[in-house]
C-alpha cells in the first residue's frame, strides 16, 4: 500500500521538482480482480498511525472491482495498491517518490524487508473518504483514427487508439509523443526512421519531429496507447469538439481530473 506526495511536498522535503500523480489503464483483469483506492470513510492522521501500529489499517481501506478496459485516476495523496490478477498500463509524473505504508511483509532482492515510509505517508495522505472509482471514457473519431479519451490530467493526456493498415499522421505540436503497441504489430515512422513495435513495446517520438505516422503492420488493425505530456489537455478538448462530441459529455469527462 502506498501514496505519493504533491509537487510542493516533494520540493520542500525531498528537494525534488515533482511529486506524483498517476493513472492506470487496465489491460487485463481476471475475475474478481480488485484494487485498493482510498478510504471507506473519513479518517485522520492519528487513526492512520494507530492502525498501522496495530495492524488494522485494512479495515478502512476501500476496494474497487475492476474489469479489462477500465481507467483509474490516482492523484497525489490517495492511498492505493494493485490487487492480484491485474495488468495495467501506468502513466505518471516524472518522479520516483513513493511512500510505502505496508508491504505485505515482502523482501527486496537483498532478502531484507523493503523500507517503509509511515511518517512521510502521514504527511501527504488525503484522509477524506473516496467516492470516485473507474472513469468515464469518450470514444471518438479524429483525423482518420478511432480513439478513446482516457485521461486528461494537467500532467499528461492518455488515449487508446486503433490504427489501420492505412498510415495516419499525428502532429507533435512541439511535444514528445509516446506509443505502446497493445496487440498486433504497429509501425511508427518519423522523419527518416521507421520502427515496428510488437506487443507492449514502446517508442518515443521527439518534440523536434513535426509529424509521425502510424499504421497496423501485417494486420487490419493494431491498437496502441498514446501519451502526450503537459499542455495537451486543451488540445484534447479541441479534438473532441471537432469530432462532434456533445459539450456536456466533454465537460463531464474533464471534471474527473
Amino acid at each position: 500500500m502506498q501514496v505519493h506526495p504533491d509537487d510542493a511536498y516533494a520540493q520542500r522535503v525531498e528537494h525534488q521538482p515533482f511529486g506524483k500523480t498517476e493513472s492506470w489503464y487496465v489491460l487485463d483483469a481476471q475475475p474478481q480482480a480488485q484494487i485498493i483506492y482510498g478510504w471507506t470513510r473519513d479518517t485522520s492522521r492519528e487513526e492512520y498511525l494507530q492502525r498501522v501500529a496495530d495492524g488494522t489499517l485494512g479495515e478502512i481501506l476501500r476496494k474497487i472491482d475492476l474489469k479489462t478496459g477500465d481507467t483509474v485516476y490516482i492523484p497525489h495523496g490517495v492511498v492505493h495498491a494493485i490487487g492480484p490478477g491485474v495488468t495495467i498500463f501506468e502513466t505518471q509524473q516524472a518522479s520516483d517518490l513513493t511512500y510505502r505504508m505496508f508491504d505485505y511483509n515482502r523482501v527486496g532482492l537483498d532478502g531484507k524487508p523493503r523500507e517503509l515510509h509511515v511518517q512521510k505517508a502521514a504527511d501527504v495522505l488525503n484522509y477524506k473518504a473516496m467516492t470516485t472509482g473507474t472513469l468515464l471514457q469518450i470514444p471518438y473519431h479524429f483525423e482518420g483514427l478511432d480513439r478513446t479519451a482516457l485521461i486528461a490530467d494537467e500532467h499528461f493526456v492518455v488515449e487508446r487508439i486503433a490504427a489501420t493498415g492505412e498510415p495516419a499522421s499525428l502532429r507533435t505540436n512541439g511535444r514528445p509523443l509516446i506509443f505502446m503497441s497493445l496487440n498486433e504489430p504497429l509501425e511508427v515512422a518519423s522523419d527518416a526512421s521507421t520502427v515496428t513495435l510488437s506487443r507492449y513495446q514502446t517508442a518515443l517520438i521527439p518534440a523536434s519531429s513535426e509529424w509521425c505516422t502510424v499504421s497496423a503492420a501485417g494486420s487490419d488493425t493494431s491498437s496502441f496507447m498514446f501519451v502526450t505530456p503537459p499542455h495537451d489537455r486543451e488540445g484534447l478538448a479541441v479534438r473532441l469538439v471537432a469530432a462532434a462530441i456533445p459539450q456536456d459529455s466533454i465537460d463531464r469527462f474533464m471534471e474527473q481530473f
